[in-house]
């Protein structure tokens, strides 16, 4: 009911009329210009007593500030806000968004749309279990994923007797584009040694051990020098100022030295010397 006027019912509240309302009497809206006739009347008084009356024990008067719950969300200024509301429904928003918007859309607040999503299932469907089951998988070709088709092995024609070539051949690779032959340089055939790089590194991981940083030694680190080699590489650590190029170059009693461009970063408190321990792995 909005302003006495019930729609479902077409019922209007009136409330301190003068005069008096018949059945067939023509009514009209000043602000609406809408007319209506009375179909009947029905008059009445009311009286109410208002009173206060509480039966809430040992509860939480609301749930600001409970975890986990749904109505708990920090505003965002967009989706999050209290100038802002958002429709569940079954229909799209770019259906209902020109509709809602002309005219139930309060002004100053932000249309959102909780889109439902339903999917009926085939009545035929059943629940079993595949006797068999084979695959089947069609290679149509294979390609190398390290292979790089940017160069090409090429030769060049026999001479003719006055000592010029005409042509150079490519078996393979990319044809080139226009470009100027050069008559003074020769094209020396050579080994294609392509096949024994793959763009593959065999590098891994030899061990890992438990690492001292100490700020009066940038250059070494504290660590158990069992097999470790001068060459191999020092893991990542935060307390490198380099970690893709730090490798042993020297090994000590208790201790390796680093390469001397990647000092470590664990430096003096308060004119205090500290040592700070970590995992590293080490790789050869």
């Amino acid at each position: 009911m909005e302003n006495g006027w019930d729609n479902e019912i077409n019922e209007l509240r009136l409330i301190d009329v003068k005069g008096e309302l018949r059945p067939g009497y023509k009514l009209k809206g000043l602000v609406s210009r809408l007319n209506g006739f009375v179909n009947s009347v029905n008059v009445f008084n009311l009286q109410t007593t208002l009173g206060v009356y509480r039966d809430k024990l040992n509860d939480i008067g609301d749930r600001v500030g409970f975890l986990n719950d749904y109505q708990q969300r920090i505003s965002d200024n967009n989706y999050y806000q209290k100038f802002a509301y958002s429709i569940i429904s079954k229909v799209p928003y770019n259906v209902w968004k020109e509709p809602v918007k002309s005219i139930i859309h309060p002004s100053g607040f932000k249309e959102f749309s909780d889109l439902t999503i339903q999917s009926s299932s085939d009545k035929n469907m059943k629940v079993g279990s595949a006797s068999s089951l084979s695959l089947l998988v069609n290679i149509d070709n294979t390609q190398s994923m390290y292979t790089k088709n940017n160069f090409a092995m090429v030769y060049e024609d026999e001479l003719f007797e006055d000592g010029t070539i005409e042509r150079i051949v490519f078996e393979e690779g990319i044809a080139l584009k226009p470009y100027i032959l050069s008559t003074s340089n020769k094209v020396i055939r050579i080994d294609d040694i392509s096949p024994q790089f793959n763009g593959t590194s065999n590098i891994g991981i030899i061990t890992s051990k438990q690492v001292s940083f100490a700020s009066t030694q940038l250059y070494q680190l504290g660590v158990n020098t069992e097999g470790l080699a001068v060459g191999d590489k020092v893991g990542y650590s935060t307390y490198h100022f380099n970690p893709d190029s730090t490798y042993i170059l020297s090994i000590g009693d208790g201790f390796i030295g680093i390469s001397s461009d990647t000092p470590h970063r664990v430096n003096s408190q308060n004119g205090q010397p500290i040592t700070i321990t970590q995992n590293l792995n080490f790789y050869r």
